[in-house]
């Protein structure tokens, strides 16, 4: 499926892992506010979903969190999610992050959803 990237940051205020669908303009506002992520995108939830993944907060910089595919599954969607952190020998702020992806299909007509999570150390030089 297409997805349309509305949003990602390495510094979000997100402090848990979160795998979210948001189905519905009331929830979107909700979520968005929490984000600060400034003026929200319009999203036309008659057809489409928004699809937000949130790794937590995280001691460090270097980590990042993506939607990297999403697939119809039967009658729901299948979102693979892959989280990218500093791998060996690598140099990272030393600071709090909360990385969080957020992204747009178009599924409204589709009522259950699995995530599959992978994780990925950077390669440093």
């Amino acid at each position: 499926m297409q997805i349309r990237r509305i949003g990602q940051w390495s510094s979000s205020g997100i402090t848990t892992a979160t795998r979210l669908v948001i189905r519905d303009e009331v929830a979107y506002a909700s979520f968005w506010a929490g984000l600060g992520g400034g003026e929200r995108p319009s999203v036309d939830f008659s057809r489409d979903v928004v699809i937000a993944v949130a790794s937590g907060q995280r001691a460090t910089g270097g980590h990042s969190i993506a939607v990297e595919r999403v697939t119809r599954s039967g009658a729901g969607l299948a979102v693979e999610v892959v989280e990218t952190m500093p791998g060996p020998g690598c140099v990272s702020t030393q600071a709090l992050t909360q990385p969080v992806d957020v992204i747009v299909v178009a599924a409204a007509d589709l009522k259950t959803w699995s995530f599959s999570d992978e994780s990925r150390p950077q390669a440093c030089q």
